[in-house]
């Protein structure tokens, strides 16, 4: 790895995960084959800040953060997810049964994103190209800051094996079915906190799939459905989501859709000769 390579953003050279000395590997914080799958259409990608769209998608997110054998124990959990929840041509309608590593697989997401989000100097709404957009990416507020350091201990710790539970750092998805949210896009990739009535949540939106982090808890907010089982659960109960988050999320794909447009218009205008989707 080199210290001050672009992808860079440990300020040591070990291991996020077991804190070993190693050569860091490129790890997604979001798993590659959520946006390479989305790479050959007219598709949308939010690589964590900056809305994009084709004919020249760039790759989501990378950072040298993981050892080798790190590397491999995530991928193990998101090998399973993608053959037993998301195999082509089968309904995310139909009830699907999960085991304990659905939630490896939820924490080991929500602790990349909050990992990335405490190292990286590159999550700056600077480089937002529409500025409506920043209002999805806010900074964790400093009277958080001692939950969100918890709750990456906790998370660390659970996928290190040496916790069995989560405690109240649970993980939640929802499934997107392409009609939850108006301007709803299941054809999108990135990351960022929900941050609203006392919530706090990594938020991790993965074409049909959200993933969300909890870091601390509202008594106010109520969610159905949601919650990942630590020993095994299934997927396809209906889910209900609190108004608030509905509505940001909501806002949040018109934001995307617009933003897309104008990224779209831009490219267009640098180069004439891309005008085929």
């Amino acid at each position: 790895m080199k210290p001050n390579h672009k992808y860079s953003i440990l300020p040591f050279n070990q291991c996020a995960l077991c804190g070993i000395n190693s050569d860091l590997k490129l790890s997604h914080i979001i798993p590659r084959y959520f946006g390479k799958s989305i790479k050959g259409g007219s598709q949308t990608i939010v690589d964590a800040l900056n809305p994009e769209k084709m004919p020249k998608p760039q790759d989501i997110t990378k950072v040298y953060l993981l050892c080798g054998d790190c590397e491999g124990k995530i991928n193990k959990w998101e090998t399973l997810f993608r053959n037993r929840i998301m195999p082509k041509n089968k309904s995310l309608l139909a009830p699907v049964i999960y085991g304990e590593w659905m939630l490896k697989f939820a924490v080991s997401i929500s602790w990349r994103v909050l990992t990335y989000l405490k190292y990286s100097r590159l999550h700056l709404t600077d480089n937002i190209s529409n500025k409506d957009f920043e209002k999805f990416f806010p900074e964790i507020k400093s009277d958080s800051n001692k939950e969100a350091e918890t709750a990456l201990n906790v998370w660390k710790d659970f996928l290190m094996g040496e916790i069995n539970d989560v405690g109240i750092f649970k993980q939640r998805i929802i499934i997107l079915n392409g009609a939850n949210f108006p301007y709803e896009n299941p054809n999108v990739v990135g990351f960022t906190i929900f941050q609203e009535d006392g919530m706090l949540t990594t938020h991790a939106l993965m074409k049909n799939f959200i993933i969300l982090g909890l870091i601390k808890e509202s008594s106010i907010l109520k969610w159905e459905g949601t919650e990942i089982d630590p020993v095994r659960g299934e997927l396809g109960k209906e889910q209900k989501v609190p108004e608030v988050y509905f509505n940001w999320l909501a806002d949040m794909f018109q934001e995307i859709e617009t933003s897309s447009l104008m990224e779209w218009q831009n490219r267009k205008k640098q180069n004439p000769y891309n005008q085929g989707f």
